[in-house]
């Protein structure tokens, strides 16, 4: 599995169409880059998938 930044796949197409083959909105990826959250853009069997990386918890209680 070749995992790559959501940044970096982003500058090497556009926020648009990243956001087309993950099948959500331009403006939501727009905010994940500027929110520097750790999402990953993985290729599987022809298709785009994203997963984030963040703590657990996620909230400290």
């Amino acid at each position: 599995m070749n995992k790559i930044p959501l940044k970096k796949y982003v500058e090497d197409t556009s926020q648009g169409e990243a956001a087309k083959k993950l099948g959500t909105t331009q403006g939501a990826v727009s905010k994940a880059i500027r929110k520097n959250r750790e999402i990953y853009v993985v290729e599987e069997q022809g298709k785009l998938k994203a997963f984030e990386v963040r703590p657990f918890p996620s909230q400290i209680a």
